[in-house]
């Protein structure tokens, strides 16, 4: 009776809302452990700041996981993974089965609408509480109007001085944008082998064209506009749609009884491939977008992991991902600086002062990440909920 009543209230009250019946509890159950890596990781920084004066992550480079979450970063190409499928997926059925698809216009509103008010409320309370806090002068409103028109990457070839987190958003635009061509282009190919192929070799072609032309005095990961483009990020999205095509044509509607162990033993071992190569050598780089295609269909075809995603608390807090995403750095940076008592955090074992500072401000993000995500974004969840204003 209880479990039947949280799930009820999480459906009514905290679950996404999909306009469509293509909602798979898979995506959004990866989303929770893609925007855990970053959240974890940017919490970190911030202990690093709080704790040692400087953000230094080496320090935590003796401790399992520790170290890995110093990579936490790789979360942002976990969504672009995501969102590739995410955005496939009418396109694809409609190619490979005839699904109605919407026509583009509609398609570029859905994206605007959906996306922008949460986006540009966070934007506009960001730039008044840091006007307010003497962070930022009013005078830096250029910097939010190229934000809130996703082009601040491109006008000042660094993150937005607003919210530095939105430069991720803007390479997802910039998705966004060609995404329906590729589609159209790609899924139109006969014959799931050669098309299947024709995708993992376009990954391939993207992986090593950024190893091979990436200017040697740029970051892969920190760096100038290059870093943040879909030039730098193509084939993360790519194997979403690869991940589409299986999701379509062999995986949907097969029953629960079809899925082995042996996909968990293999995701495992491909996620510990891509944490131990975030940073790794050029021929690792090229690979971890092929290791993420197979993490990700372990987490469709494996028994525990499958589990795992399809939870209902973790697909609930996964679909909550871009609130805690826009949101998470500066409750995260308040906590920081006025959490926990600074001799607390410098005198106590590392191990111990990381995990009281996870719990703690995780459980305060979720918290207020689910307020927000209530207030700010799920009203705009709905189809065309504009249509509901008069004026």
């Amino acid at each position: 009776m209880l479990l039947s009543a949280t799930r009820r209230f999480l459906q009514e009250h905290l679950s996404r809302v999909s306009v469509s019946t293509r909602f798979v509890p898979e995506i959004d159950g990866l989303r929770f452990f893609a925007i855990g890596s970053v959240v974890l990781y940017h919490l970190l920084g911030i202990i690093s700041v709080r704790r040692f004066g400087t953000l230094q992550l080496d320090h935590f480079a003796a401790y399992f996981p520790l170290n890995w979450l110093t990579y936490g970063h790789f979360g942002v190409p976990l969504f672009f993974a995501i969102s590739g499928f995410v955005l496939a997926l009418p396109f694809a059925d409609h190619y490979l089965h005839g699904r109605e698809v919407l026509p583009l216009p509609r398609y570029y509103v859905r994206r605007l609408t959906r996306l922008g008010p949460p986006y540009v409320i966070n934007l506009g309370f960001l730039f008044l509480a840091q006007i307010w806090t003497g962070h930022l002068a009013f005078s830096g409103w250029p910097h939010l109007l190229a934000s809130i028109c996703y082009v601040h990457d491109i006008a000042y070839g660094y993150q937005s001085s607003v919210n530095g987190v939105a430069w991720s958003l803007e390479t997802e635009v910039q998705f966004y944008l060609v995404a329906p061509f590729l589609a159209a282009a790609l899924f139109r190919i006969p014959g799931k082998v050669v098309r299947r192929a024709v995708v993992l070799g376009l990954i391939l072609v993207a992986a090593i064209a950024v190893e091979a032309f990436m200017p040697a005095t740029v970051d892969r990961w920190n760096g100038d506009a290059w870093r943040m483009s879909l030039l730098n990020y193509l084939q993360y999205f790519l194997v979403g749609f690869l991940l589409t095509d299986f999701y379509l044509c062999d995986w949907r509607g097969k029953p629960v009884s079809q899925r082995r162990w042996a996909w968990d033993l293999v995701g495992v071992l491909v996620w510990c491939f891509m944490w131990s190569n975030v940073d790794g050598s050029a021929v690792a780089q090229v690979l971890l977008p092929l290791a993420m295609l197979v993490a990700y269909m372990a987490a469709f075809r494996g028994r525990w992991q499958n589990e795992i995603v399809r939870n209902p608390w973790v697909f609930t807090v996964g679909g909550m991902c871009y609130t805690i995403y826009l949101w998470h750095q500066p409750i995260l940076m308040t906590w920081g600086k006025f959490g926990l008592p600074h001799t607390w955090l410098t005198g106590a074992p590392l191990p111990l002062n990381v995990a009281v500072q996870f719990l703690a401000g995780g459980l305060l993000l979720l918290i207020l990440g689910v307020i927000l995500f209530a207030s700010t974004e799920r009203p705009f969840m709905k189809k065309d909920w504009y249509r509901n204003f008069t004026f």
